[in-house]
């Protein structure tokens, strides 16, 4: 059974054969939740013309990458036993642009300075030669080269 199994979408609770399936949902539905959130923002100024638009642009490219699909939605501590016990602060890409969005961030470095937690919290909790530790490498060097790209050119 997916529901039992964990093999579900934690936000729309649609039910998978296995955890591969709903991990290649993660990569759209994190992407999916944040432009709903994002449409009960006033978009009466064009959004992209000021840094925290052009920093959730960059957060939003991040999660859309092949790698991002691990890191788009918070781990759940009943798949990945022992997280919470290692990593005192989890953080997530999707946690932090539904913030962003939520207009808890008042300048794009105070976004630019949560994005690293992501990374560490993945090589802490895995080895460093991991494949999944170097996604993350392979994501903090998009998302750093589209952040001074974009945001601060």
């Amino acid at each position: 059974n997916a529901i039992t199994s964990g093999a579900y979408c934690v936000t729309c609770r649609r039910a998978f054969k296995n955890l591969h399936a709903r991990s290649v949902h993660y990569a759209t539905s994190a992407v999916h939740k944040a432009e709903k959130d994002s449409a009960k923002v006033d978009n009466s100024a064009k959004v992209d013309d000021h840094p925290l638009g052009r920093v959730a642009q960059v957060l939003r490219e991040t999660m859309g990458q092949p790698d991002a699909f691990v890191f788009n939605e918070p781990v759940n501590p009943l798949l990945v036993h022992g997280y919470q016990e290692v990593v005192d602060v989890p953080m997530d890409l999707g946690t932090i642009l539904a913030r962003l969005l939520d207009g808890r961030f008042g300048a794009a470095w105070e976004v630019h300075r949560e994005i690293p937690r992501v990374w560490s919290n993945c090589e802490l909790f895995n080895s460093k030669e991991s494949e999944i530790t170097m996604m993350a490498k392979r994501l903090s060097e998009f998302f750093h080269a589209r952040y001074t790209a974009l945001v601060r050119p």
